[in-house]
Formats: C-alpha cells, sequence, structure tokens
C-alpha cells in the first residue's frame, strides 16, 4: 500500500513465508507439512521536501516467526532482525542540521562508509558553501555513536565514536564524493591514528 502528497510520501507492505517440507520428524514422507510461519514487512515514509526541514522514517521488520524452533537457537523476534532509520532534518537556506537513530543488519553495515556497527546515532551538519559560485554541492561532517552488536546488552568498550568530514559537488555534469573517516577512539598513537583513516572519493557522470 503506498501513497504520494505534495509533502507525503509513504509505502507499506507485509509479507508471510511458509517453508514447505516433504518429510515428518520420523522422516516419513508427507504430502505437505508446515512446521512455521515467518512474517516479514516494512515501511518508508517521509514527510516535507528535500528544500525544507523533513522527516524520514524507515522502518522493517525482516522476520518474525511464529513457531520458532529452539534446537536451531530461533526467536520469535530479534532485534538484528528490526530495521529502524529515524531522521529529522532542519534546514535554512544553505545551512542543515539531521539526527539519525539506526539499527540495520550487520552485513549491510559492513557495507556503508559512514556506519561502522549497526546500533548506533549520527549527527549531520552540511552547508551549501557552493550557493554563490552558481553550482549545486556541499561540505559537512557526519558524526557517529554506534555499537557493534545489535544488543542492548552494551559496555563502554564496544562503543565507537567516528567523524567524517565530507564534500559533495556537481562538476563538469557529473557528481563528486570526497570524505575522510576518523575512528578517533583508536586514537592512541601515531600508527594507530594512521590505521583508523580512510578515505573515499568517487565522481559519477551519465553518459
Amino acid at each position: 500500500f503506498a501513497g504520494a502528497w505534495p509533502w507525503l510520501i509513504f509505502d507499506l507492505s507485509a509479507g508471510l513465508t511458509l517453508p514447505f517440507e516433504k518429510y515428518d520428524a520420523d522422516d516419513e514422507e508427507v504430502i505437505l507439512l508446515i512446521r512455521k510461519a515467518d512474517f516479514h514487512a516494512g515501511l518508508s515514509l517521509f514527510v516535507g521536501s528535500s528544500y525544507t526541514s523533513s522527516f524520514l522514517l524507515q522502518a522493517g521488520l525482516i522476520k518474525l516467526v511464529f513457531s520458532p524452533n529452539p534446537n536451531l537457537n530461533e526467536e520469535i523476534i530479534a532485534l538484528k532482525d528490526i530495521t529502524l532509520l529515524v531522521e529529522p532534518r532542519f534546514k535554512t537556506k544553505n545551512l542543515g542540521i539531521a539526527f539519525s537513530l539506526f539499527n540495520i543488519p550487520p552485513q549491510v553495515a559492513q557495507k556503508l562508509f559512514y556506519i561502522e556497527n549497526p546500533l548506533g546515532v549520527n549527527v549531520s551538519l552540511f552547508y551549501n558553501t557552493f550557493a554563490n559560485l552558481g553550482f549545486q554541492g556541499e561540505i559537512g561532517v557526519h558524526t557517529t555513536f554506534s555499537a557493534p552488536e545489535s544488543t542492548f546488552a552494551l559496555s563502554q568498550d564496544d562503543l565507537a565514536i567516528q567523524i567524517a568530514p565530507y564534500i559533495k559537488a556537481d562538476i563538469g555534469g557529473g557528481s563528486l564524493n570526497a570524505a575522510i573517516k576518523c575512528k578517533i577512539l583508536d586514537f592512541t598513537s601515531f600508527d594507530g591514528a594512521i590505521e583508523s583513516t580512510s578515505l573515499s572519493i568517487g565522481y559519477k557522470a551519465q553518459l
């Protein structure tokens, strides 16, 4: 189910998975056997516009097991099976700030540059410094507090803090993106600072 209006966009979906089996507990062949049912759902909601203050909500349920198998360490629902992004954005003419609360699967977090761990909070501050030059672009910084496990049982040693200044600019018919990420809690020595700093740069153009 979905809808779109000038200041509101939302999308809601849900589904049910019924794994079929052909053999029962005694290894006897049967016509049809359903041992469990998995429910999944997703929601996307955007209020506002990209030119004004706005609110973004994305939530998903990867798996809700109605009949979990204790022998397989299955749970009815686990925090790692819940995806969440809550992001209010406040924007003036050239300055903006966004607060993000997120919980994402660990395998997804490993592929993202700005997010080190699955569970955390991000604060973004950005400024359109190129407005007077006649082209689109911005500079900003991401500050992220995160934890390595999607669980509420955390210790201080589990927490990670990283700062990532970045720049985006539309140049020559394409988009230039560059960022430096620093894991500041690992800056205990010069070698540690070097190992805890990474650079990402890319240019994308449509032919």
